[in-house]
């Protein structure tokens, strides 16, 4: 993993310097490139009287916690993401917000999203597939609209640890961001991953968290979905059996159900996707650690 480290030290020894007591502001340049749809990891290194730590990006925001207290070092995790379906290049602003001795502040950091080139995928399936009738299309909205509500689950946390575990070991069959069309219809961009999983075979959680949501699907099949905090939700879809529970804590590798093709599926396999905020991202690179990393230093 790449890690650029970008630090505004200078610009809080001169606020000190000139004792002042009302809310501040900074501002910078990340020299960074990001594509729309890949992850983006930051780690703030925070004064340590840091308080209330809050990130914005694209206008969704979420807290933070500390990524360790027993480290001497305040330093506070998260990975946030930019969707396809809404992304468009250009700058962004990314805000972080605290407090310190009662005092707000707030930096501001300028990031250049770019567009990324992902393939096109054309499938042929039957079309009961595509053509849902009255009954199913209300079933599907109550669905997608409770699908919606937890990916945009959103508790204080940390982000896990980089690399991720593997959901299953198969390789990957679909990549994330494909174009779809089915029997020559667009039907959108592919939100995950495909792995391949012949039915039966064990699916670890990613990271630790708490199921959030679980059940049986028109689209996804069996599936579970998990809260890993500060906006990051995990999505194990067309499983053959779910073993976990909403509610219940899990552990990074531990095992959440098995593999199948339930759903609508043209074979087994797993779909496995990341959200931060709502916004599905390529998982990829935080399972092989190929993400690149920015460590801002905030004093």
């Amino acid at each position: 993993m790449k890690k650029i480290i970008i630090s505004f030290l200078l610009f809080f020894l001169l606020l000190s310097a000139v004792g002042a007591k009302a809310d501040a502001t900074a501002s910078g340049d990340i020299p960074v490139t990001f594509q729309i749809g890949q992850p983006i990891a930051i780690d703030l290194i925070m004064p340590g009287n840091a308080e209330s730590v809050r990130i914005k990006w694209q206008d969704l925001e979420t807290v933070l916690s500390q990524k360790d207290s027993s480290n001497s070092e305040n330093i506070y995790t998260c990975l946030l993401g930019t969707d396809l379906k809404n992304a468009k290049p250009g700058l962004y602003k990314l805000e972080v917000f605290w407090l310190e001795d009662n005092v707000a502040k707030t930096i501001e950091y300028t990031i250049n999203l770019t567009t990324k080139e992902y393939p096109i995928e054309k499938l042929t399936v039957s079309p009961k597939m595509t053509k849902l009738s009255k009954e199913t299309m209300a079933r599907v909205k109550k669905e997608t609209e409770m699908t919606r509500t937890a990916i945009r689950t959103n508790t204080p946390g940390t982000a896990p640890t980089i690399p991720f575990v593997r959901p299953v070991p198969g390789k990957y069959t679909s990549p994330y961001g494909k174009s779809r069309y089915f029997n020559g219809q667009f039907r959108g961009r592919h939100g995950g991953v495909d792995m391949k999983a012949t039915p039966g075979t064990p699916i670890k959680a990613t990271a630790d968290g708490t199921v959030v949501l679980t059940g049986n699907f028109w689209f996804a099949g069996r599936f579970v979905m998990i809260n890993h905090g500060a906006g990051l939700v995990s999505f194990y879809c067309h499983m053959s059996k779910t073993n976990v529970e909403e509610g219940q804590k899990v552990d990074a590798g531990s095992v959440i159900g098995l593999s199948g093709q339930s759903g609508r599926v043209t074979g087994p396999h797993l779909h496995f996707s990341l959200s931060w905020k709502g916004q599905f991202f390529d998982p990829r690179p935080l399972l092989e650690n190929t993400t690149e990393k920015i460590i801002l230093q905030i004093g």
